[in-house]
């Protein structure tokens, strides 16, 4: 189930390409080495590190066998832990959810506050004082949401350029005087 998770929130957040499988076994080349290693933050994530710096990854089916003995040393808080690295050291898309959410639930009180309004005015049974609570209430918690997810949108990027997410990765250099030749 670990897995499963994990899985779908790399394509989903990382935008790893749903036939992808990312295991311990894989090659690469030396520049994706080379840009690994850059990778200077405390919560390393393999998947993450691979497809920030590429998306032009191979596949090679492989036939896997039952493990003949032992089991797996990913307990279930271990996929956990590894899911949050994933899910929060590469990808901001969390914060920018956080910011909908709250767009749409202000949009949805603002809505739920005018039907309120015009309840109280058709049924003057309505208690007194419980409508303007309710869509005062309503109101300011619409524009907390929003905000927190303002803020969020900054954090992000902050935390995008403390990551050192790179923008572009440089795979070849070609020597411009020595007509295009590789260096």
């Amino acid at each position: 189930m670990g897995s499963l998770i994990n899985d779908k929130m790399l394509c989903s957040f990382l935008k790893k390409p749903p036939s992808l499988k990312i295991t311990s076994f894989f090659i690469i080349r030396r520049f994706l080495a080379d840009e690994i290693i850059k990778y200077e933050g405390p919560f390393p994530y393999l998947g993450g590190l691979i497809l920030r710096a590429t998306n032009n990854i191979g596949i090679v089916t492989v036939q896997h066998s039952k493990r003949l003995y032992g089991k797996s040393n990913y307990s279930f808080f271990k996929l956990i832990n590894l899911w949050l690295n994933g899910f929060t050291n590469f990808s901001i898309k969390p914060l920018r959810i956080s910011f909908f959410l709250g767009l749409f639930f202000s949009i949805i009180s603002f809505l739920f506050s005018i039907a309120l309004v015009i309840r109280k005015l058709i049924d003057t049974n309505v208690y007194l004082g419980w409508t303007s609570l309710i869509v005062a209430i309503l109101f300011f918690s619409g524009i907390q949401l929003i905000l927190v997810g303002l803020v969020g949108e900054y954090v992000g990027r902050v935390f995008l350029s403390i990551n050192k997410q790179p923008q572009y990765v440089i795979k070849e250099k070609y020597n411009i005087n020595n007509n295009f030749e590789k260096k």
